[in-house]
């Protein structure tokens, strides 16, 4: 901190010239004051360790781009005097596994606290987690400095994903085998072959579910309400081993987002799996309440070494439908696995993504 010092070093200066000056013994004495306090300040900075604890006070989400002001409660616990204390430290994005800094400066005494506002954004999706570096005390004159390591306790901050639309051209129909499935007699699905209610029409039914038959029958606009299959035949797998592209990995996790949002809508149960400390780790999604408890945790996965192909490869034979999200397409040969990824490729059974596309056409087909 040169600037405070040299502010410091001036300020007591002045105040001694002035009190010769003038003669005058209190402005001296204060000048002194502040000398024989700081050395005091540092030798016991020295020879006490600072008890300080910290806890970071955030949001549970946001929005990306969306400025988040939080704060990070500094309580020391010892009878050490810590003066000015710099905090150094970073905001660390854990899917995209981007970072920046952040410094704050307060002034602390004995047995006190200090709240310390903070404010970050993110334009990326993804999980914000904040890491104190390392905490500085100066004495009051900002002189000399000792460096001390505080845990932070903190929790990430879920950095909400864009939602796009997708279509589901062919998808339903060549995940399911219609007429190989058992159906849940207690809830209404998306299998319009297999009828579960029929009701009359309202707006914004589709024309396709509309009764012909009965309708011209009861004169009235009759609709058919379809079955819910109870096997879980979509896989989807999301890829995050070692993201290269942070804006890649982030627009992979929004467009797998907004797929399961739109399987949800059209009662699909489906499987979502991703690595967490190198391990696949399997998620059933069948409503809105199951893909918000996995949100958070799929959006702080951290890169990993591990290959998820070498995890998942015997378990996709279980599934009609696996779809991957992954930044680069697999070199080794994966039977029935359709690729949504970032980069170009030749294989047909891949999707190639970009940010362009996306923000120009508002919605992808897979």
């Amino acid at each position: 901190m040169p600037k405070m010092w040299i502010f410091s070093l001036v300020a007591v200066l002045l105040l001694t010239v002035t009190g010769i000056y003038a003669e005058n013994g209190a402005l001296i004495a204060v000048a002194l004051f502040y000398v024989v306090f700081a050395v005091i300040q540092l030798i016991v900075c020295r020879l006490l360790p600072a008890k300080l604890e910290a806890k970071a006070v955030l949001p549970d989400t946001c929005n990306k781009s969306e400025t988040v002001e939080g704060k990070i409660i500094l309580t020391n616990n010892s009878k050490v005097y810590c003066g000015c204390v710099k905090i150094i430290a970073r905001c660390t994005n854990l899917l995209t596994n981007t970072s920046s800094p952040l410094v704050a400066t307060i002034f602390m005494g004995i047995k006190s606290k200090a709240e310390v506002p903070i404010k970050f954004n993110s334009r990326l999706c993804g999980a914000v987690k904040i890491n104190i570096e390392k905490i500085q005390l100066y004495d009051i004159l900002c002189l000399t400095r000792k460096t001390v390591y505080v845990p932070l306790e903190s929790s990430a901050v879920t950095v909400l994903p864009q939602l796009y639309d997708i279509s589901l051209a062919g998808l339903l129909t060549n995940s399911y085998d219609i007429n190989g499935s058992q159906y849940d007699e207690n809830m209404q699905g998306y299998d319009i072959s297999e009828i579960y209610n029929l009701r009359e029409y309202e707006k914004g039914d589709s024309p396709r579910n509309i009764h012909w038959k009965l309708s011209s029958k009861y004169n009235s606009l009759i609709v058919k309400e379809g079955s819910m299959p109870t096997e879980n035949c979509t896989l989807i797998i999301f890829n995050n081993t070692v993201p290269e592209n942070p804006d890649k990995i982030s627009l992979l996790a929004e467009v797998m987002v907004s797929l399961s949002q739109v399987l949800i809508e059209n009662g699909v149960v489906h499987t979502v799996v991703y690595l967490e400390n190198s391990q696949p780790v399997f998620n059933c999604i069948e409503n809105d309440l199951d893909l918000s408890a996995i949100l958070p945790k799929l959006l702080r996965c951290e890169k990993t070494e591990e290959d998820i192909f070498n995890c998942v490869d015997d378990i996709t034979d279980e599934y009609k439908s696996v779809l991957c999200f992954t930044e680069k397409v697999c070199t080794t040969e994966q039977v029935g696995i359709k690729f949504i990824t970032t980069d170009s490729s030749e294989n047909e059974n891949c999707v190639v993504i970009n940010k362009d596309t996306i923000d120009s056409l508002g919605c992808i087909e897979i």
